[in-house]
């Protein structure tokens, strides 16, 4: 019998903005892994992070937060680095469609569907493995289903204060 912390593919019953949320800090964690010989590529994803947990924050994604989120869309990164920034540009496509799950229903698989790629892609990159990876996740997971469930948070609902403050600091 499997301990339901161990069920992953739970973090697609959470609201997208938590998944979009979850998706950053994980990234975030990864980059702490990379070794600095690609400096701007680290600043774009950084960047990235905070204008998908911005969006999350807030619920929709303004101009402003699209263009940061969207700023190196044309940057090519070092081969180390590539697989985070596949794991960047998938969160993009997640808060983009948690940004249009309003007005399109399709838009909910999107977004979990590629957060889900965002975990594969982290896993792949320097100082991370499949086994941490799932470590983070799960932790992130459990953390988030209960704040959300304690602060009453809905499928489409913006991630309040009061989830962010029952958050480890990435």
């Amino acid at each position: 019998m499997t301990h339901a912390i161990f069920q992953l593919d739970e973090y697609a019953r959470l609201p997208l903005w938590a998944q979009v949320l979850m998706g950053a800090r994980l990234i975030r964690r990864a980059l702490k892994e990379l070794p600095g010989e690609d400096a701007a590529a680290v600043r774009l994803m950084e960047a990235a992070c905070d204008g998908a947990t911005q969006c999350a924050v807030a619920g929709s994604m303004s101009r402003a937060l699209e263009k940061q989120l969207r700023g190196g869309i044309g940057y090519t990164p070092a081969v180390r680095t590539a697989a985070l920034w596949s794991a960047t540009y998938y969160l993009i496509d997640a808060t983009s469609a948690a940004q249009a799950s309003e007005s399109f229903s399709a838009a909910d698989a999107a977004c979990t569907n590629s957060v889900g790629q965002v975990f594969t892609h982290v896993r792949e990159s320097p100082g991370m493995s499949p086994l941490r990876v799932r470590v983070l996740v799960a932790g992130d997971l459990d953390l988030l289903r209960f704040a959300c469930g304690e602060v009453r948070v809905g499928t489409y609902d913006a991630i309040p204060n009061g989830v962010l403050l029952r958050l480890t600091p990435v």
